[in-house]
């Protein structure tokens, strides 16, 4: 696949797609800063749910459910995942294989 018929928005495939410095460096950010959010208990078979999300997206049911989704899946031990990707992107760029 050619760089002009990628598809820029689309990361579920993996074609050898190279992320940059730059973004691999905002990409830890924004794993660092959701850290905090992820519960350190698990929580996947729990009625959970955090104010916090629910008032983030101005009603928008279906995008707080997805991201409720993702924080109970990486909740507990699942959450060790995120951290090993937060060091991950912090030693910079990468190419998604």
């Amino acid at each position: 696949m050619s760089r002009k018929d990628w598809n820029t928005k689309e990361y579920l495939c993996s074609e050898g797609q190279l992320v940059r410095d730059s973004d691999a460096a905002k990409l830890n950010k924004a794993l660092c800063l959701s850290l905090h959010d992820i519960p350190d208990y698990d929580c996947k078979n729990s009625s959970f749910t955090s104010s916090i999300l629910e008032t983030s997206f101005n009603g928008d049911v279906r995008k707080k459910s997805s991201v409720t989704n993702l924080v109970r899946y990486f909740s507990g031990e699942d959450k060790k995942k995120i951290q090993e990707f937060v060091e991950y992107t912090g030693k910079g760029g990468f190419r998604i294989c």
